[in-house]
């Protein structure tokens, strides 16, 4: 008797132990890759609904050098299954810098995923212009018979496609803009009756936002699903004032790391929630490093850092003289391109030894270029200080709060 009942709650305990190590691993952090390889087996269903993390796997896919495999035609088409294995034939040979690495090792997972790899991709569109700093890819994805999602690349390595992100502050609005919007409309035009989802990476989450922002108003009520916009900088006020983000405020997710750099520039009409991730201050961008927890992102907390550029951007771009700002931004690419070549990967690859070959480089700049960099560094550190001087102390009163 006693024997049944120690068994019973040996049995017990066992299972409330099995339950808690099912929990513990359920909840177990993880990244990118493991997200797709734990989750990668339940296909999108209403028992496993599409979601924060799946929207950040399709915006890698606009950075996969779909150039010789996706053709620009809407009505062909090419399986994630069918391009990893064609892709993966060539790329194996390669020598791949670090993003591209990353980018197939997350194409080689994908495209065994029953959750991915029927989805198909069409509709590849790429300009690049260096006379314009115009730097543009988007591509189409069909999630489902009834849902399509438009995948913008972000910045790429080159610093043209950098400079086109700066000129966000300068000029407002650029050349992507139109292309983003056009691009839009030829693919809803072609899939008529399908549900639409905009998102992209940093300027590819600012694009996204920009045509949520603007779509025509019967295609934003009746065909517009959702945008998602990550780690993606924000629009000059006076752009803004020309969207209708008060009635797609519920239909957008923005999402940037705790100490972002990127997303904090300029203005969103949209709440940002902070994500956790095992990068430090720039290298946060690299969304394979945030934190992921079951089947979405870990929350954390904005660093003093991410509110200072944003007070920073905003002051400089809207206070200085557009012919100061233009003026710096060209002699500072100038230089860097003379420093480093084409492209900024060389400075994230070394940047102990870029930033000394920045220093040692800046002698040469515009004396005029340097009055005003030293201004902008100067008001950056005051709002810096300003900022973290109020967050200890709104920590300091929540601790006394809390002794109380």
């Amino acid at each position: 008797m006693n024997y049944g009942i120690e068994r019973g709650g040996s049995m017990r305990k066992k299972e409330a132990e099995n339950i808690k190590v099912k929990k513990e691993k359920k909840e177990k952090v993880t990244d990118l890759f493991g997200y797709v390889k734990s989750q990668g087996c339940n296909k999108i269903s209403s028992h496993h609904p599409f979601n924060n993390v799946d929207a950040v796997v399709l915006c890698r896919i606009s950075y996969f050098p779909l150039e010789s495999y996706v053709q620009a035609r809407f009505d062909k088409h090419i399986s994630v299954h069918e391009l990893g294995i064609r892709m993966l034939k060539i790329a194996n040979g390669e020598k791949l810098g670090t993003y591209e690495k990353k980018d197939m090792d997350l194409l080689k997972i994908i495209m065994r995923s029953p959750r991915y790899m029927n989805m198909s991709i069409c509709g590849f569109h790429s300009h690049f212009s260096l006379r314009k700093a115009e730097q543009f890819a988007a591509c189409t994805i069909i999630v489902n018979p009834k849902v399509a999602f438009v995948s913008f690349r972000g910045t790429d390595a080159t610093f043209n496609g950098w400079k086109e992100d700066f000129d966000l502050g300068v000029l407002g609005s650029i050349p992507s803009h139109n292309d983003a919007m056009k691009y839009v409309k030829e693919s809803m035009n072609h899939f008529q009756g399908k549900g639409f989802i905009f998102g992209g990476h940093s300027k590819g989450g600012n694009l996204a936002s920009y045509v949520a922002l603007n779509l025509p108003k019967s295609l934003r009520e009746e065909r517009f699903i959702k945008a998602y916009i990550i780690d993606g900088p924000g629009f000059r006020k006076d752009i803004l004032l020309k969207g209708e983000f008060e009635s797609i405020q519920d239909k957008v997710v923005s999402l940037a790391p705790n100490q972002s750099v990127v997303g904090m520039i300029l203005y969103s009409p949209f709440p940002v929630q902070p994500v956790d991730s095992k990068g430090l201050l720039v290298f946060q961008h690299d969304v394979y490093l945030w934190k992921i927890q079951g089947t979405d992102f870990v929350r954390g907390n904005f660093d003093p850092i991410s509110y200072t550029i944003k007070r920073w951007t905003i002051s400089i771009f809207e206070d200085m003289q557009v012919d100061e700002i233009k003026m710096t931004l060209d002699v500072i690419f100038d230089f860097l391109q003379g420093l480093y070549g084409d492209t900024v990967s060389d400075i994230f690859a070394h940047p102990w030894r870029s930033l000394f070959f920045f220093v040692s480089g800046m002698k040469g700049i515009d004396e005029n270029a340097k009055t005003i960099l030293k201004k902008s560094g100067k008001l950056f550190m005051s709002y810096y200080r300003s900022i973290n001087n109020s967050l200890d102390g709104a920590k300091k009163l929540l601790k006394e709060a809390s002794k109380g």
